[in-house]
């Protein structure tokens, strides 16, 4: 059994149970793909606006936003071309 589905079925006796679930464990269990990458203060600085505003709920969150902007910008330049 992979790590993965252990974890989920860890997951579901928990809230079977009815034991509280942080919401960072469900962030990472929903997520297929994880990469760790550093960033500047600035980009920090945006994703932080992002969670006050209540675009995002977690930082983790608001970094895939930018990374999902960043990724349309891109094929919308490119049709563009």
């Amino acid at each position: 059994m992979d790590s993965q589905k252990a974890t989920e079925e860890k997951l579901e006796r928990k809230m079977q149970m009815g034991v509280p679930i942080d919401e960072t464990m469900l962030e990472v269990l929903i997520q297929k793909n994880v990469v760790s990458v550093p960033i500047s203060d600035d980009v920090m600085n945006i994703i932080d606006d992002l969670m006050t505003s209540g675009h995002v709920n977690s930082r983790s969150e608001g970094a895939s936003y930018l990374i999902m902007l960043g990724v349309k910008s891109h094929l919308a330049n490119d049709i563009q071309l």
